[in-house]
């Protein structure tokens, strides 16, 4: 990275009510002349340790901001442990609830999980998504929010709250969880480094990233519960509202449901759960809560943060066990050894194993197919020999 971190009120103040980080070109002749991968750069960072510290179960972890905009800039809200209780980085956890890569455009998210064995072997479990514009507008053009919800053995992250990504203690074995001990908040502006590339003549300083509220709440937000990896045409599958006080209240509100281009909603639409056949895009169910007359109560309005929340779903094509889209023979998971699952999660053990724990645990083929190839190898798990099998 590029960028010093001071606490001069050039990088780092609070305008009217917000918290406003500044990444600057540091201020010398020589140093403006400089090619922009090379130049020095000012920035900020802040954290809450000692100050606010925060047991995770059970809490959900928010924050409102408009980000920057430009390549080599990486804003990020994140928490580290308050005390290492299982060892240095990254092995008493990391929770990365936002971070946004520059070079990917303001519209890219990214939540993720460090954990695992001391650096340069650690682990990580990460996952992004890109929101329309059209749809959310421009993250860096107003305020949106981001989230982590920490349950006991998983974290759910969330952007405008859409749920976009879980994260289980399966997911992270044979590997402690260390995500239930005390953290802290920190949030930063970065200039540079491996992931989001180095400024160039693109990028427009100041950058600046602005913070509306940083917030704790106690138990989980009404969302929207079912899955999300699902098959190709699958139909008729269920989704309803959690944590809505309300939603059993005839006639208090109405609930407008909407799906990805090639999906319908087979029953349900304007009630709190509904059954959808999906086609082969993959997208955001959403649903809006509106009043059904005026007389409604305020202790009712309170009940919700949001008045919309949403899922991301993946969908999965699979002819007869095997993955035709990326590549994958389920028939013989103990043959697939060609990548080792460090690609995303860095784990060092091979497709095969992977799929053969996850059957010892019960999970069923089908599931522990998709979770691989999908969420863990992110479709890189290689072919199998039919000789093997």
């Amino acid at each position: 990275e590029l960028e010093t971190y001071t606490k001069d009120l050039k990088n780092i103040k609070i305008e009217h009510g917000k918290l406003v980080i500044q990444a600057h070109i540091a201020n010398s002749s020589e140093n403006m002349e400089a090619s922009p991968s090379t130049r020095q750069y000012t920035s900020a960072k802040i954290a809450s340790q000692g100050l606010a510290d925060f047991a995770t179960v059970g809490k959900r972890f928010e924050a409102s901001i408009k980000l920057p905009q430009g390549q080599g800039i990486w804003p990020a809200f994140w928490m580290l442990p308050s005390k290492n209780r299982f060892g240095g980085w990254p092995k008493s956890g990391e929770i990365d609830i936002m971070e946004n890569i520059g070079k990917e455009g303001s519209n890219t998210v990214h939540g993720t999980l460090h954990y695992g064995r001391d650096w340069p072997n650690d682990q990580y479990a990460e996952e992004g998504i890109e929101l329309d514009d059209k749809v959310f507008g421009n993250l860096s053009e107003s305020f949106h929010t981001f989230a982590a919800e920490v349950g006991e053995s998983e974290i759910r992250f969330y952007v405008d709250n859409i749920m976009y990504s879980t994260k289980t203690q399966k997911d992270l074995s044979p590997y402690n969880w260390p995500f239930r001990e005390e953290f802290y908040f920190i949030i930063n502006l970065a200039v540079g480094g491996n992931w989001p590339g180095l400024p160039d003549d693109s990028t427009i300083f100041p950058q600046k990233l602005v913070v509306d509220y940083v917030r704790v709440y106690e138990g989980k937000f009404w969302g929207i519960e079912g899955p999300q990896l699902v098959e190709s045409f699958e139909k008729d599958v269920n989704y309803t509202i959690v944590g809505d006080e309300t939603k059993n209240e005839e006639g208090l509100f109405d609930y407008t449901w909407s799906v990805p281009d090639d999906a319908i909603i087979a029953h349900g639409q304007g009630t709190s759960a509904v059954q959808i056949s999906f086609g082969e895009r993959e997208g955001i169910i959403s649903v809006k809560r509106t009043p059904t007359y005026d007389g409604v109560s305020e202790d009712a309005e309170d009940c919700f943060e949001s008045t919309r929340a949403g899922i991301r779903v993946k969908v999965f094509s699979m002819d007869d066990k095997h993955n035709t889209k990326f590549d994958f023979d389920c028939e013989c998971p103990a043959a697939c050894t060609s990548y080792m699952l460090n690609r995303i999660a860095g784990v060092d053990y091979t497709c095969g194993e992977r799929i053969k724990w996850l059957l010892d645990q019960g999970t069923r083929e089908v599931d522990a197919c998709k979770q691989i190839s999908v969420d863990e190898f992110n479709g890189h798990c290689g072919g199998c020999d039919p000789d093997r099998c």
